[in-house]
């Protein structure tokens, strides 16, 4: 059981490291133009992409932008 204890240690804590994720949810309430997201995309940049019915939102970390076929 010795020999096993260090191996499962990194394996419990490995596991740990990786398992960490963060979530946010948007919303039409939090800047998003629309509800349904058809395809979402993180660029080179870390600009996360929506696309959506009505357009392309823009979510640079704090503030998201709508860019449409008129603007």
């Amino acid at each position: 059981m010795k020999k096993l204890l260090p191996y499962l240690l990194l394996l419990f804590m490995g596991t740990r490291l990786f398992a960490q994720y963060h979530f946010q949810n948007f919303s039409v309430e939090n800047g998003l133009s629309q509800s349904t997201v058809y395809d979402i995309l993180k660029d080179q940049k870390g600009f996360m992409w929506f696309c959506t019915d009505y357009g392309l939102d823009r979510f640079d970390g704090i503030n998201m932008k709508v860019y449409t076929r008129e603007s």
